[in-house]
């Protein structure tokens, strides 16, 4: 499988709420994915470890993943969540539903650029059907222009199925950055 194109039919967009806009969403499960990323240029997935070249040249950030629908139309999604929405999430769901899982509807908006995600628990629809965890990973991966999970496969074994291609990634973009950065100095 070529990992830089990615099947078509398995991509999701990425729910990202921008300021001053508000979206609703419905989960397909509370199965969280963390990733830790690294921009340079464009978004770079990290292993978080000692062989990530990146590591010592740019902050690696997290983010937490959830499958979801947007309502009213129902298109499938994932939505990216920041740690401190992420955790907002999460605690108005356990004190209203017991925890975060498939049919809760939340309320997203964002007054300004610089502002977190504010998350508001709206509802619950309890005929949700729950989405595999394996399915809705692989569309995530797939915006990273990585294979899909194989069956059965835990994130773990998927992490070091894909670990020195992510790391060849990371290898190149410190690369070019490097060469930008000694391009950039002037010698007398």
């Amino acid at each position: 499988m070529n990992c830089e194109r990615p099947r078509r039919e398995i991509r999701w967009p990425i729910v990202r709420v921008q300021a001053g806009h508000e979206s609703t969403i419905e989960l397909l499960s509370g199965e969280w994915l963390r990733l830790a990323t690294h921009y340079a240029g464009r978004t770079l997935l990290c292993t978080e470890s000692e062989s990530c070249e990146l590591c010592s040249l740019c902050p690696s950030r997290f983010y937490w993943y959830l499958p979801c629908v947007y309502l009213p139309g129902r298109t499938p999604a994932i939505c990216e969540f920041s740690a401190s929405t992420s955790s907002m999430l999460e605690q108005n769901a356990q004190m209203l539903h017991g925890s975060i899982g498939a049919g809760l509807k939340v309320r997203l908006a964002r007054k300004a650029a610089k502002k977190p995600v504010y998350v508001e628990v709206v509802g619950y629809q309890k005929t949700t059907p729950n989405l595999s965890f394996q399915e809705w990973a692989s569309a995530l991966m797939a915006v990273y222009g990585l294979p899909v999970l194989r069956p059965e496969e835990s994130i773990a074994e998927y992490g070091v199925r894909v670990e020195s291609f992510i790391l060849q990634r990371a290898e190149l973009a410190a690369n070019k950055m490097k060469l930008a950065c000694a391009g950039g100095i002037k010698r007398r």
